[in-house]
């Protein structure tokens, strides 16, 4: 696994309070408990972490269910290319 995939999946555990090593399908609302207001810190931690910043687009509830969408987005932002999105 590559060191920034460790990074963002170690950060993510850490401002979620998991274990880590979970499923990537579990789902943050429903298995994990992230309501919208938790979402909000967890977004506002991770770009402070991992100097990113996300837009309102990266965020929508209807495509950000699992954890492996959550890294697939973060992912997204760290790439050099992120600034072309």
């Amino acid at each position: 696994m590559p060191k920034q995939t460790e990074t963002v999946e170690r950060t993510v555990c850490q401002l979620l309070k998991l274990e880590g090593g979970e499923d990537g399908s579990v789902r943050l609302r429903e298995d994990l408990g992230v309501d919208s207001l938790a979402m909000v810190d967890l977004v506002i931690d991770l770009e402070d972490r991992l100097g990113v910043e996300f837009n309102d687009a990266d965020l929508d509830p209807s495509v950000l269910l699992t954890l492996d969408d959550l890294y697939q987005m973060i992912a997204r932002r760290l790439s050099p290319a992120a600034d072309d999105i």
